[in-house]
């Protein structure tokens, strides 16, 4: 094990101090490749090839139209004498110029292993900023890289304001610059093919960007980002999201800590009263995307691994170019977030759809056409196999009913033959040790043939809250606040009855998918953003408060987040009914719950009251294959933070 000390000193041991290139990147230059290992990651950082590199800082110019800036600085790379090439563009919101020994090692790095996550495995140039394109990989492929930073972040002027329309605007007119190429009085780098890339906020900008339709943008990398940040991030089913949204939205995100460069997005989100509908006009974040709006191709990659954040958006997004109409592609995967999008195997996937579409290579385009969604299908543990298909959801699915009886606490194919009921108390909550000591319900499934899950699972169920009153109900309507948060997970136990683990958000999870839903926050969309809402989706209008009674039972909807997972016969399937989080997740917690007393769940028929079920199901989407491949082992194990019995 290398010390941190060590690793530092040779950080900087490493720099070189060639003035010319530091204006662009000062403290990150390289003079040979470096492994280190830090904590549970192995990062490789390469030095990018100068001899056959050129390397550029610029300003862009772009009218101010609410940014509070006329200029935009950028770094740009460009093989030497390749003359005018395709171009691909980044915009970022964490400073362009702070390279991996900043974010690998301190800031970013730190924070997460201090709460015993880790940042991944990566093998990254020294030039690469965080979540952008890596000009190490792109540039020596014939392409140059455009990192910028937006209005008001590391040294663009302005007002930082990352998802204004003043920000989108300028990241717009920025990229119309590039696209007029050298022929056209644009730069002398560029041919005028242009295409985004970026990871998280870098994915969602180009949600945003690529929706005003910029004249001369090609395509779009959208690595994992988010399409409706109100029901993707801030409120999980209607419940506030208070681990991860408000530490980034404070700016303690930010990949260096430093004041001076960390974003501020001036938002708050914890004075919201619990009993009111989320008031979507308040954020000065769009609270749809308007994705139907884009008109170039995409490729999307969806993971399994980021539930509570892009998970959900990813795909919704996915799902909404189908709907502009325009080429689409998806891939997916279920690892830590940026070990897949900082290796090589994720960069050779972008290069084929940029040597399609901004190189017109005819058969890199067929290679595409014939591939166009893959899905990595989890096993557990670190198993996956791959599956190669023409749509997502997956052609010819079955929405299959498990009917949960509270009688035998299983999960069946056949509905109960009479009426039961189980109850939990809601109002436990141990935040770092949920599996172990917060009350729930596991209703459990064990398949007697192989079984491959993909796609979108949803849970019908009809409960109750058995209480007096909440306490925060106001005077005027005693029952008026009376609500209830129900979390739901899937978890896999393999033939030997012990757990399978799963990643999600930098550290492992007994669960591979999960749900939420604040009761009162219940309504359904049938149209969404305009256009129809499929059977096989659920989402939340969170525009109307609907007050619940005690004892009364109601049926509620509940959107389970999309996923791909392969049982064997002999394992089993186990459905987590709870009144908070299912598992430890660090980076997605609820701590602003309605819940006082006890749940109660009905099943089978004769329920206290008219639904539109007759008794309440697990909905799985299942797939069938000639055959599966063998799992493979894919990266390193992560450390399992709480073990499940």
């Amino acid at each position: 094990m290398i010390s941190k000390t060590l690793i530092a000193l040779a950080f900087c041991l490493c720099a070189t101090a060639n003035p010319a290139v530091a204006q662009v990147a000062s403290d990150q230059m390289f003079s040979h490749p470096l492994t280190a290992r830090i904590g549970n990651d192995l990062t490789t950082i390469y030095p990018i090839d100068r001899e056959a590199t050129v390397i550029e800082a610029i300003m862009i110019p772009v009218n101010d139209n609410g940014s509070g800036t006329t200029e935009l600085s950028a770094n740009v790379f460009y093989p030497k004498d390749a003359g005018p090439v395709p171009v691909i563009v980044s915009l970022t919101a964490y400073d362009k110029d702070i390279g991996p020994s900043r974010y690998v090692h301190t800031a970013r790095g730190n924070i997460n292993r201090e709460i015993g996550l880790n940042l991944g495995d990566m093998n990254i140039s020294d030039v690469a900023p965080f979540e952008a394109a890596d000009p190490g990989y792109f540039v020596p492929h014939g392409y140059a890289v455009v990192i910028i930073d937006a209005p008001g972040t590391g040294k663009s002027p302005g007002t930082e304001d990352p998802f204004s329309e003043a920000t989108v605007d300028a990241f717009k007119q920025a990229i119309e610059w590039i696209a007029r190429g050298a022929e056209n009085g644009g730069p002398g780098w560029s041919n005028g093919k242009v295409a985004t890339q970026g990871t998280s906020y870098l994915g969602i900008i180009q949600w945003l960007v690529a929706a005003t339709q910029p004249e001369g943008l090609d395509a779009i990398v959208v690595w994992q980002g988010s399409s409706d940040i109100i029901r993707d991030d801030l409120f999980n089913g209607g419940i506030q999201e208070t681990a991860f949204i408000p530490y980034w939205l404070s700016g303690k995100s930010a990949v260096f800590q430093d004041p001076d460069t960390k974003p501020e997005f001036g938002l708050t989100f914890s004075e919201i009263p619990l009993d009111l509908v989320p008031d979507l006009t308040e954020f000065e974040i769009p609270p749809i995307l308007d994705v139907e709006n884009i008109a170039v191709p995409a490729l999307v990659a969806g993971t399994w691994s980021t539930q509570g954040l892009h998970s959900r958006g990813s795909f919704e997004g996915y799902r909404r170019l189908g709907i502009a109409g325009v080429p689409r592609y998806l891939t997916t995967h279920g690892r830590e977030e940026w070990s897949v999008s900082n290796q090589d195997e994720s960069r050779d996937k972008q290069r084929v759809f940029l040597d399609c579409y901004l190189k017109d290579v005819t058969e890199v385009c067929e290679t595409l056409e014939n591939a166009p969604v893959h899905v990595e299908v989890m096993h557990g543990d670190n198993l996956y196999h791959d599956r190669y298909v023409d749509e997502w959801p997956v052609p010819d699915t079955e929405y299959r009913r498990y009917y949960l009886d509270a009688a035998t606490m299983t999960l069946s194919n056949n509905e109960p033959s009479s009426a039961a009921i189980t109850q939990y108390d809601s109002d436990v909550v141990v935040i770092d040790d949920p599996e172990t000591t917060n009350p729930r319900l596991i209703f459990s499934h064990t398949f007697e043939q192989p079984t491959e899950i993909a796609g979108y699972p949803k849970l019908h169920l009809i409960a109750s809250p058995d209480v007096l009153m909440d306490p925060r109900a106001r005077d005027d309507n005693p029952n008026s606040a009376v609500d209830m948060d129900v979390f739901v997970g899937l978890r896999k136990r393999g033939t030997d009855g012990d757990v399978r683990y799963f990643i999600n958000l930098l550290a492992s999870d007994s669960l591979f998918s999960r749900g939420w839903i604040r009761a009162s926050l219940r309504k359904t969309l049938d149209t969404y953003n305009g256009h129809p809402v499929p059977d096989y989706r659920t989402i939340y209008a969170l525009d109307e408060v609907q007050h619940l009674t005690p004892g009364e039972a109601y049926y509620l909807e509940i959107e389970i987040l999309p996923t791909a997972v392969h049982f064997e016969a002999g394992e089993t399937l186990e459905l987590i009914v709870a009144g908070s989080n299912v598992s430890f997740t660090p980076h997605n917690q609820h701590t602003e719950l309605v819940n006082v007393g006890v749940h109660t769940v009905y099943t089978g028929g004769s329920h206290p009251g008219e639904f539109p079920i007759s008794s309440p199901y697990l909905e799985l989407p299942i797939v069938k294959f000639a055959s599966t491949p063998q799992p493979i082992a894919k990266g390193e194990p992560l450390p399992i933070l709480r073990d499940v019995e």
